[in-house]
């Protein structure tokens, strides 16, 4: 089914039904391996995206979700994002969460280098070494954040700050302060 551009950012594209469909494949796989993709799950990342102009690629939404929920997905397909509508079991496949919040989005990823981290003077940099848990790498980003640090530098041993644990638990912040990842910091003292 072929849809005009207008057509794309005033409804959704599609209704899907099946979790065989390549779209909840393509959710699954953000999830999974958020090399190129990140997968956002819920009304408040997809809102702190669309502040920061993030580029949404695919956002779907349920096809029961409350009204407030269909108007972000609107927002997002006027931002350009491919809107789908799809069944709550459907929903349930494309996410890890254990309960979804009806509205998901896959975004293209893009990473920030050391020296975005570190280009605002003066400097309160936070360094995460060896910081496992995606779920606390987000809350440290989240505190970042609100402490107004200038960036945050991830080492090799940390949960990837974007993934979609980590994201959800930034809470959007990691749209907000530049977060190096995958970087090597120095030798531990001691």
């Amino acid at each position: 089914m072929t849809h005009s551009p207008d057509q794309v950012r005033s409804k959704p594209v599609d209704v899907i039904t099946s979790r065989q469909n390549p779209i909840v494949r393509r959710f699954r796989a953000a999830a999974d391996s958020p090399d190129d993709t990140l997968l956002l799950d819920g009304v408040h990342l997809i809102e702190e995206a669309l502040a920061v102009a993030m580029p949404l690629e695919t956002v779907a939404v349920d096809e029961g979700a409350r009204e407030s929920v269909a108007a972000l997905a609107a927002r997002a397909g006027a931002a350009g994002a491919r809107v789908v509508t799809v069944t709550a079991a459907v929903l349930a496949a494309m996410t890890p969460v254990r309960q979804p919040s009806g509205i998901v989005a896959i975004a293209r990823r893009v990473d920030r280098t050391l020296d975005d981290a570190l280009a605002v003077a003066p400097q309160m940099v936070f360094l995460l070494d060896e910081v496992q848990d995606p779920g606390n790498v987000g809350a440290i980003v989240r505190v970042a954040d609100a402490c107004g640090a200038t960036g945050v530098v991830a080492g090799h041993g940390t949960a990837d700050p974007m993934g979609w644990k980590a994201l959800r638990g930034s809470m959007g912040s990691v749209f907000r302060v530049p977060v190096a990842v995958r970087q090597s910091l120095p030798a531990k003292a001691g």
